[in-house]
């Protein structure tokens, strides 16, 4: 099977190291894919079987509003993974990172924030994206 845009581009067979020891990206496209319609088809099955709630969806919602830095780790990784910029990943980015999720964990034990889980996932895309860009690059 070959899907060129996606990074599929090779077959599993051929999926091999580069020499210098690191995977080559067909085989972590392959990884990425089964964990993918594996989590899918779990999700599937927990929602067909008892006791009912208990699927992933659900369990991320339910968790998404009773602890804000799941969906304010969703959005830098968001910010991360599709926004990008031309500037250097800088170590300081990180600690930023880390530190604005803290800050959500403190405003979620002290204050009690009754957020909608909106709030903290739009404020991690634009950390993800200012604090821990990848390099923009024609694809």
């Amino acid at each position: 099977m070959r899907v060129e845009g996606l990074g599929f581009g090779a077959s599993w067979a051929a999926c091999e190291y580069n020499g210098r020891g690191a995977m080559s990206k067909g085989l972590t496209a392959w990884v990425m894919l089964g964990a993918t319609v594996g989590l899918i088809g779990f999700d599937i099955a927990a929602a067909l079987l008892d006791p009912q709630g208990d699927t992933i969806s659900q369990l991320i919602r339910d968790w998404a509003w009773r602890w804000h830095v799941l969906p304010y780790a969703w959005g830098v990784l968001t910010g991360h993974l599709f926004f990008h910029r031309d500037a250097p990943v800088l170590p300081v980015g990180i600690a930023l990172l880390v530190l604005g999720g803290c800050i959500w964990v403190f405003a979620q034990i002290f204050a009690e924030a009754n957020l909608t889980p909106v709030v903290p996932i739009c404020v991690g895309v634009v950390m993800g994206w200012w604090f821990w860009p990848q390099e923009a690059r024609d694809v």
